[in-house]
């Protein structure tokens, strides 16, 4: 797995990887993001690259220290369930050799999609990305902060989330 910057010819379909992966509350428009990358060199548009075939999209921010901040990442709907996913995983701890964090939907709610939340969320776990104690509430949504490397925390992501303009109110997760 690759992860390669992304080029003009591949728009279109990065733009539908994210459409469809990705519900309208928790999506920047497409030229918006465009925009963020020429105005801020620390943001980055990249696709997923198996086999020279364009598998999937990553949104990520470069912090400092080599770590990062991943606010998109989906494969092809088609592509799911052949183990790209823990590649690009595998490929982003690469990029980020000090730690990654990211967001992942809260789950035990009574959500619609929690099946597919609960799946998501394991999905990190068994790929080395483990919950932090830290709940982000942002863009009408919670998300647990999820990183691969305990060298990043909530700060980094603030920091991070604060290149796109967006704003979060952390909480920490409630002991059982």
């Amino acid at each position: 797995m690759q992860i390669k910057p992304l080029e003009q010819q591949d728009w279109s379909a990065w733009q539908a990887i994210y459409e469809e992966a990705f519900p309208i509350a928790e999506r920047f428009d497409f030229e918006e993001l465009v925009n963020l990358t020429h105005e801020n060199a620390k943001i980055h548009l990249s696709k997923l690259v198996e086999n020279d075939q364009l598998v999937g999209l990553l949104c990520h921010v470069d912090l400092s220290d080599q770590k990062g901040f991943i606010l998109y990442f989906a494969t092809q709907a088609q592509q799911r369930g052949r183990g790209l996913g823990g590649k690009a995983l595998a490929a982003m701890k690469e990029l980020y050799p000090a730690g990654f964090i990211l967001e992942s939907e809260l789950t035990e709610t009574t959500a619609e999609n929690e099946t597919q939340r609960q799946a998501r969320f394991r999905f990190y776990e068994r790929n080395g990305v483990k919950a932090s104690d830290t709940i982000s509430h942002n863009m009408g949504g919670d998300f647990h902060l999820m990183r691969s490397t305990t060298d990043i925390d909530s700060n980094h992501y603030l920091e991070a989330i604060d290149m796109f303009g967006i704003v979060a109110k952390l909480s920490k997760v409630e002991s059982k």
